[in-house]
């Protein structure tokens, strides 16, 4: 089966396509190209957030192109917003820029403190109730947050009343994210992992060109194997999947969670 049709569930009913792209690195005059591309490479997942600074480009491309409306799965991420109004009001304004009536996904950043015991993480679970009431008019087809650290998302689910269905977290060799990965399955959240900024740091590093040597393939291949034995949905920056992917063992696997975080280095 070809990666344009595998698709995972969420816990509300729906499915996520396997891939899709992350236009977090890409100016406003690349996205007209580049969602391009990524259509005509069979990728119909287009994520972005208001920060990016490019909704109205991808609404309009997404607009253009000759792919409908349904067979889309658009994702957007909202980020520092202090109550439910403020929440609806952001999410309104990137559908109109969007060109959509919906979102197949809305994610939202975690914006209170950095302790449990921060007064302000009150506000966290007052734009939370935003995404709510939009799931539940059909705004949002499901709902989600991103890179919420397990104790975040405990105190999330402390009094919530429709659970993320999804946590787009970074996630590659070397990074394993275990205990953070192991908390969303167990509150059967998805993970949808994105890449490093610094992937070629990754995919360059002696434990990867190892494993591509010794598989016959291209580093990049091992990360994506990497990832969907984890049970990940991927956002990728460049739009393009090989066909096949290698198989990897479970040493192996193992081997590429104990392995050297190239990326964090500066």
């Amino acid at each position: 089966m070809s990666f344009t049709e595998q698709t995972l569930a969420l816990h509300n009913g729906s499915f996520i396509p396997l891939y899709g792209l992350d236009t977090i690195s890409y100016d406003a005059s690349e996205i007209p190209s580049v969602v391009s591309k990524a259509l005509n490479n069979g990728f119909r997942h287009i994520e972005t957030a208001a920060d990016y600074g490019v909704e109205e480009e991808i609404g309009t491309a997404l607009l253009n192109s000759p792919v409908p409306r349904a067979d889309l799965f658009i994702t957007d991420e909202i980020t520092g917003l202090k109550n439910t109004e403020a929440t609806i009001r952001s999410a309104k304004a990137s559908l109109k820029r969007l060109h959509t009536d919906y979102f197949d996904l809305l994610l939202m950043a975690w914006n209170g403190g950095e302790q449990e015991d921060s007064a302000s993480n009150k506000q966290v679970m007052t734009a939370w109730k935003g995404l709510e009431q939009l799931y539940k008019n059909g705004s949002a087809r499901a709902i989600g947050i991103v890179d919420f650290l397990p104790w975040q998302v405990e105190y999330l689910l402390q009094d919530v009343e429709i659970a993320p269905m999804v946590c787009h977290v970074g996630l590659y060799p070397g990074h394993p994210d275990i205990e953070q990965l192991a908390t969303y399955t167990e509150h059967r959240i998805l993970t949808m992992a994105y890449l490093p900024e610094h992937l070629e740091k990754v995919i360059t590093s002696r434990e990867l060109r190892i494993l591509a040597e010794k598989h016959h393939c291209a580093p990049l291949d091992i990360v994506l194997e990497y990832l969907q034995r984890k049970k990940c949905a991927i956002t990728l920056r460049n739009p393009e999947v090989p066909e096949t992917l290698p198989s990897l063992s479970e040493e192996e696997m193992i081997f590429l969670d104990v392995m050297k975080d190239y990326s964090s280095e500066s």
